[in-house]
């Protein structure tokens, strides 16, 4: 047992496999933390953005996140259909009433105020 205990007082520093094994732990954890960090300045980006644009604007780029597969945090987004919108009445230049009835491809996008709200795409 002494012997053992001398051999131990003598060591001095780490091997070469435990500094190597420390530095992997390490390099796995930075590249976590570090991925992590960038993934949430682009959320916040994108919540900025979205805060600072117009409504129209806003509906654009909440629906292009959409598109691309991201959620945009407080939206819903859903395909809806033109007769479940129905006839839009308008009014024109002239100041004459007139109904319009959509056709193609509509997104339905409720905020986090839950204003509804409808584009046209495609």
């Amino acid at each position: 047992m002494k012997k053992f205990l001398r051999k131990l007082k003598n060591k001095k520093g780490m091997t070469l496999v435990e500094l190597l094994v420390a530095m992997a732990i390490f390099a796995i954890t930075m590249a976590v933390i570090i991925s992590v960090f960038f993934v949430s300045m682009n959320n916040l980006t994108d919540a900025k953005e979205i805060d600072d644009a117009s409504d129209e604007a806003r509906l654009e780029i909440i629906l292009k996140n959409y598109l691309s597969g991201q959620i945009t945090p407080g939206y819903t987004v859903t395909v809806v259909t033109p007769e479940e919108i129905g006839d839009i009445k308008l009014e024109n230049s002239k100041g004459e009433q007139i109904t319009v009835s959509p056709s193609g491809k509509f997104y339905k996008i409720i905020g986090p105020s839950g204003k509804v709200s409808y584009i046209a795409y495609g």
